[in-house]
């Protein structure tokens, strides 16, 4: 087996008492040769171009940004551990092949077609697939796609991750749509009575999910388990709704934030986010029936493509604290790392900016506008729906999006007849 050398081993610098150049080798005495000059000279150059690899090969440590070849069919290269963080190789096939590498989950064998390309980062202990985030897969088509399709037919989920010979987000864009196979997802109202499944003011949901983001949410997350609780993975970033419709509604039906007007315990404290959007739900089949929590309903719909992510939510108020209104009216003032699936999505990534949300405990980390949002004002509201934020307005209430215009507003956290429109993350 060959050996590929990817280090700056061939980098010669004078010895230096005291000093150890922190990128390559140096010589132990004595001044450079003639060819170790220009080996030094032309280095950079060298290291930009692409490496051929004809034969079953393994390299050592890889110190620089490298791109390689599989020019011979049949052959595998097996790539080592990065020298750094954020170190990046690019293989491509010329012709098919086998790439060796230590993934995220251990040692891991991947087969090259012919014309494809794998993208890997270092992140210290592991080899991560895929290119950095699908930015411009976040920009609206001119009309959004119903990609029902790809749903339909499983291949959603290797054009997501770029794999089975698909393309990174391959034929995806922010605001494309579909239709989910099982159920339309509703909320379990707690108001009961008249808000009861079938009752005169229960309004079911849609059966219909929107991108709202390709990849927005990449490296967001709770800094634990050595960075594992990251999203690290190619995604979407969903919301209800039919892209840019005007017909079909953008909720999971309607229900209140809680019992009574009152943002005591912030978001996480809300009977919205433990018992209508309810607990993570990773395993077992989930419950699609209309009594179920959307997190069950999802997981229904999903399964394991439903991703958790780790969200920081407020978890307090304080009465006396100004807010947005201009009065000592109640604001957010504390906040904690909370795992989610379903979550409201906060004034910033409806609006791109904060109007009512009381303090920065209400943003956390969802702190960047929506792509679908900011492209395509339909797709943020088609007036049919007046959703809840989770951003606390004061005290006694909770932030929305208005129905009539589509404009900023908050409402009573007791009021029932607001809709659920939160986002959830697939893969």
């Amino acid at each position: 087996m060959a050996t590929i050398d990817l280090t700056l081993d061939g980098i010669k610098i004078p010895a230096l008492d005291g000093y150890t150049p922190p990128f390559g080798t140096k010589k132990v005495s004595g001044g450079l040769s003639t060819q170790e000059v220009n080996d030094n000279v032309i280095a950079g150059f060298v290291k930009q171009r692409p490496v051929e690899i004809t034969e079953d090969s393994s390299t050592g440590t890889v110190q620089f940004n490298a791109n390689l070849v599989l020019s011979t069919a049949g052959v595998t290269l097996n790539l080592g551990s990065g020298a750094y963080k954020g170190c990046r190789v690019i293989v491509s096939a010329a012709a098919a092949g086998a790439l060796a590498f230590t993934g995220s989950s251990g040692s891991k064998t991947v087969s090259l077609t012919a014309g494809s390309v794998r993208i890997l980062t270092w992140l210290g202990t592991y080899w991560l697939e895929g290119d950095a985030p699908a930015f411009s897969h976040n920009i609206v088509r001119l009309v959004p796609k119903d990609i029902t399709e790809y749903y339909t037919d499983g291949t959603l989920w290797s054009r997501i991750a770029g794999t089975n010979g698909f393309e990174l987000m391959e034929d995806i864009y922010a605001g494309d749509y579909f239709q989910m196979s099982k159920r339309a997802i509703t909320a379990n109202n707690p108001a009961g009575g008249t808000y009861a499944p079938g009752g005169a003011d229960w309004i079911q949901g849609t059966q219909w999910v929107t991108v709202a983001g390709c990849d927005t949410l990449w490296g967001s997350g709770y800094n634990a388990n050595d960075g594992n609780d990251w999203v690290n993975y190619h995604h979407l970033v969903m919301v209800p709704g039919k892209g840019d419709s005007t017909s079909e509604p953008q909720h999971f039906g309607r229900s209140r934030m809680n019992s009574s007007n009152t943002t005591t315990g912030g978001y996480v404290g809300s009977e919205m986010h433990s018992t209508v959007l309810g607990a993570v739900v990773t395993s077992g089949s989930g419950s699609g029936t209309n009594t179920a929590t959307i997190n069950n309903q999802l997981r229904y719909e999903f399964g394991d493509h439903l991703k958790p992510t780790w969200e920081l939510l407020s978890t307090a108020i304080t009465a006396s604290l100004y807010n947005r209104y201009g009065s000592a009216g109640g604001a957010s003032s504390n906040w904690a790392w909370t795992r989610c699936q379903a979550v409201l999505m906060s004034e910033i990534e409806c609006y791109g900016s904060i109007v009512w949300s009381s303090s920065g405990f209400d943003t956390g980390t969802a702190n960047h506008w929506l792509p679908a949002f900011m492209h395509n004002n339909i797709i943020r509201n088609n007036h049919t729906t007046y959703y809840w934020l989770k951003d606390v307005a004061s005290s006694s209430g909770f932030c929305s999006s208005y129905i009539d215009a589509g404009g900023s507003s908050a409402g009573g956290a007791s009021n029932a007849n607001i809709f659920v429109r939160p986002r959830f993350v697939i893969a």
